[in-house]
């Protein structure tokens, strides 16, 4: 047998392929592996540039901690072609009294407010409500879903007693 030439680079050994030749199952994991960090590395940079934030976008809601619980209908720098698929708007109880601004399809969350209150569209061809449900671990939110352009009032009630009151307007 010949004597095997051995190369030392960046403390890696690197031998001939005649005298150790690769199996193909190896090749083809290597390769595959290459294949995926490429496309790792190429994703972000195309998404990067397709991607154009208008300086003159407004933030949302969800992007300012001090914001009244509203959106802009405007979707100069948003993400997403659908509002379905935006992150929920957040409607504090603190916020009673407010009005919230939405655009067709975009969901909203009811935040503060005990389980037993109940929730009241007074235009359901505007928006629709859903009241809190579920016991133990298992629960979901209140929140509704603005379903049609125009004006309703949102009423949150535990019993009688009429805990808060909430102006939408849908564009």
């Amino acid at each position: 047998m010949g004597t095997a030439h051995v190369n030392v680079t960046s403390n890696l050994i690197l031998r001939r392929s005649k005298d150790y030749p690769m199996r193909k199952s190896n090749a083809l994991l290597a390769g595959s592996i290459a294949l995926l960090g490429a496309t790792a590395l190429l994703a972000p940079s195309a998404m990067a540039a397709t991607a154009t934030p208008s300086a003159s976008a407004k933030p949302t809601a969800m992007a300012t901690a001090t914001a009244k619980p509203s959106a802009s209908s405007s979707t100069g720098a948003l993400v997403g072609g659908s509002p379905s698929t935006w992150t929920p708007v957040m409607v504090l109880k603190k916020d009673k009294g407010s009005t919230i601004k939405l655009v067709k399809e975009q969901a909203f969350v009811f935040h503060g407010f005990v389980a037993k209150v109940k929730f009241k569209s007074s235009n359901t061809k505007v928006v629709v409500v859903s009241d809190a449900e579920g016991k133990g671990t298992v629960t979901a939110s209140a929140g509704g879903r603005a379903v049609g352009a125009g004006t309703a009032k949102i009423t949150a009630t535990n019993g009688k007693i009429v805990v808060a009151t909430y102006d939408v307007i849908v564009k």
